[in-house]
């Protein structure tokens, strides 16, 4: 009997990722709100003594609480794409149901292996990119505005790029732990389609776990 040929679908938990980034995004504000500009009280005292400085942004607007919020980025992004990692779940789905689902499969070898190749090439760019960005890269809003007339040093632009980093490092970190865990399932993909297919994925899905029963 031959084999029914199988393809994996990836699904991280949506919640986890939603609640996570607005909780981010409330200590930003938080921070930016009731921090003081230059450490002043014994507690400020004590964060800028531990505080990793000179990565990421510096805002001369908001000097202490720029600091501050670099180092969440740096320290709880990856803790945060850990914890996305952990909510990764693999289901398989047949040659069939793809191609009810209006899927295209790719079935030329030499392709599949093109394909696979330039986005590991663009993956370890990105990675490097986003580490680069985070961790080495140091950036002045004062320089960045002389430079661009669309940035200034505001309290929005000081919540707006660690926040956008913050999510980059978060998934990248996720997705590259996902490729060491599950690099078969990752390394199979050989299908797309041509527009979204989500709620008819999940439809299908639930389908069949209750034909399974």
């Amino acid at each position: 009997m031959k084999k029914e040929e199988t393809y994996y679908q990836s699904n991280y938990n949506d919640k986890f990722l939603t609640y996570n980034l607005i909780i981010i995004l409330l200590l930003f504000i938080f921070v930016i709100v009731f921090f003081n500009d230059y450490p002043k009280t014994s507690f400020e005292l004590f964060i800028d003594n531990i505080l990793i400085k000179e990565h990421l942004i510096f805002s001369q607007r908001y000097p202490f609480q720029s600091q501050i919020i670099s180092n969440i980025v740096m320290i709880f992004a990856p803790i945060s794409g850990f914890l996305l990692a952990l909510t990764l779940k693999y289901k398989t789905i047949s040659k069939e149901e793809l191609i009810e689902l209006g899927a295209i499969i790719e079935t030329n070898k030499f392709k599949i292996l093109l394909l696979k190749f330039f986005v590991m090439i663009g993956l370890v760019l990105f990675i490097a990119m986003v580490i680069f960005l985070v961790y080495i890269d140091y950036t002045p809003l004062t320089e960045v505005a002389r430079r661009n007339t669309f940035i200034r040093d505001t309290a929005i632009t000081v919540i707006f790029f660690p926040f956008l980093y913050y999510g980059l490092l978060m998934v990248t970190v996720a997705f590259f732990l996902n490729i060491i865990s599950n690099p078969k399932k990752v390394c199979t993909y050989q299908y797309h389609f041509p527009y979204d297919r989500k709620d008819k994925i999940r439809l299908l899905m639930k389908n069949k776990r209750k034909n399974e029963k």
